[in-house]
């Protein structure tokens, strides 16, 4: 196998999406791989105690994956950082159930 250019590299369109369906909200969100920018964030406000205040570290890992990780049909985050507790007050299950489908995507263990 022959070594890529960098030009080779940045050509290349490799942020897939997936559909998860989410019976306890009636339907379906699209999800996507991070950047390996947004990998990093989500990982620093996951796991660093610096990044958070004590009312975000109650839904850190699971709901922040969800919340890099759904999209819009244009392929946009629908959630930004300010909004990960909005999307931490919904059904527990459907939260786990797009967790588990991002991380698996993202290759989170």
């Amino acid at each position: 196998m022959a070594l890529l250019t960098k030009e080779q590299i940045e050509a290349v369109q490799d942020i897939k999406t997936e559909i998860v369906k989410v019976t306890e909200w009636k339907g379906e969100v699209k999800i996507k791989t991070m950047t390996g920018a947004e990998l990093d964030e989500w990982e620093f406000l996951s796991f660093t105690d610096e990044a958070t205040t004590p009312k975000e570290k109650s839904c850190r890992v699971r709901a922040t994956l969800c919340a890099f990780c759904i999209v819009d049909d244009a392929g946009k985050r629908m959630y930004s950082v300010d909004e990960i507790l909005n999307l931490a007050k919904k059904s527990g299950k459907a939260i786990k159930k797009i967790y588990q489908a991002a991380a698996k995507l993202n290759f989170v263990t």
